[in-house]
């Protein structure tokens, strides 16, 4: 499913409820699907120039859009930040033929004039479009809608909304869960899943999160009954993550930059792409002093590697190596074991870069002249043998991706 511009059409009428499993929700075609009526329904039922006013829920207060959407209850952690102060996180609810749905509502600060804190709705509006909604990636909060109230009455703290999917609550609930920091499969899969996402947001939307505290990651419970492995790229390099029981996904851009293209800024978006992995990986070394050897190799990375034009790339490698190496076995796999199922159709692409082979340019392989006989897929084949440009490993080449030869299963001709 490759594109959405269609969605268009149903501006002026909304369409069918989505109708499957409740278990299955957070499976990415049903959000998608889900994105697609909610979002025609708050574009029939809304102006985008809507504003807020208060409305009673019990003894609570809360707000409404014309009683067509109710804001009715906040949650999350109420940010104080200088740049967006008074941003609050509402549960939102409204009723489609009997039918309740709840969404979230991020109510901001938002100036007519200075147009503050509009971008964040915009890259929103971009990461959903380019990203979800075309199957690239499940790993960020949907955005269906926002409205930027211009009454100069209003006060400026609740001017702009951002209505988004409603996810199941922030890591940090998951990282305080005692069940969840002793299985290691699971913790190392949900750190995994949030470095995914930073390298998603740095390499295919081009900007740093720079706020990366495990507040703004949010997941979303996998239900799912079937178990298997997610299919990702990188460039040219092709791994599969096992199954988790949560999905992870990268909110609240407020904070979010632009990478700068200028020679001269090389080291400065370095920095800011290290500082985002930093501090990631330091609130998951909080809670498991096991991961005090990445952290320093994460550094000493870092430090040698920080002036390469490539950073962004090179780093998310070196991560990537350094989640294999101590990880649980059969966590990340370049090969799906036998008998394992894919569980997207296409893979999730975290960057699309051509191979670039480290710091040393790009990498060349040469064939041995042998051939090898694997099973790969459950099929018998036979494969040329490859070594790289220096020599070192021996590699088969299989739908386009050079995989070590120790990885693969050898058979007899």
């Amino acid at each position: 499913m490759r594109g959405g511009g269609f969605l268009d059409l149903f501006k002026s009428k909304p369409l069918p409820q989505p109708t499957f499993e409740e278990k299955d929700k957070y499976k990415l075609s049903n959000r998608i699907l889900t994105y697609r009526f909610i979002k025609s329904y708050l574009d029939y039922h809304l102006k985008p120039n809507d504003c807020l006013t208060e409305k009673m829920f019990g003894d609570k207060v809360g707000y409404t859009i014309r009683d067509i959407v109710d804001l009715k209850e906040q949650f999350g952690s109420r940010s104080d930040t200088s740049q967006i102060k008074g941003t609050a996180i509402y549960r939102t609810f409204f009723n489609k033929d009997g039918r309740d749905f709840w969404i979230a509502s991020k109510v901001m600060n938002g100036d007519i004039q200075e147009n503050f804190n509009q971008d964040e709705a915009a890259l929103m509006e971009r990461i959903t479009k380019e990203l979800i909604i075309t199957e690239l990636s499940k790993h960020f909060v949907i955005m269906y809608k926002s409205t930027f109230c211009e009454d100069s009455k209003v006060e400026k703290s609740r001017r702009l909304v951002i209505f988004n999917e409603l996810c199941d609550g922030e890591i940090r609930s998951l990282l305080s869960d005692d069940t969840i920091k002793r299985n290691k499969d699971t913790f190392y899969n949900i750190l995994f899943q949030c470095v995914i996402s930073l390298a998603i947001f740095h390499n295919m939307i081009g900007y740093t999160h720079n706020d990366t505290h495990n507040g703004n990651f949010l997941y979303q419970t996998n239900n799912e009954d079937i178990k298997g492995y997610y299919h990702y790229t990188l460039g040219d390099t092709s791994f599969y993550l096992k199954r988790c029981p949560y999905h992870i996904c990268l909110y609240d851009f407020g904070d979010s930059k632009k990478l700068r293209t200028e020679d001269y800024t090389v080291s400065y978006n370095s920095t800011s792409i290290f500082n985002d992995y930093h501090l990631l990986i330091h609130n998951f070394n909080e809670k498991d002093d096991s991961m005090d050897s990445i952290m320093e190799q994460i550094k000493r990375y870092f430090r040698t590697n920080k002036m390469n034009p490539q950073f962004k790339i090179l780093f998310f490698e070196e991560i990537l190596r350094l989640m294999k190496e101590h990880s649980p076995e059969g966590m990340i796999v370049d090969v799906l074991p036998d008998g394992a199922v894919p569980l997207n159709a296409t893979p999730f692409i975290i960057s699309n870069h051509k191979a670039i082979g480290g710091s040393r340019g790009v990498v060349k392989y040469k064939s041995t002249g042998e051939h090898v006989h694997i099973v790969y897929n459950n099929k018998k084949l036979k494969r040329c043998v490859y070594t790289k440009a220096k020599g070192r490993g021996k590699y088969c080449k299989i739908n386009k991706i050079y995989i070590l030869l120790s990885k693969l299963k050898l058979v007899d001709e």
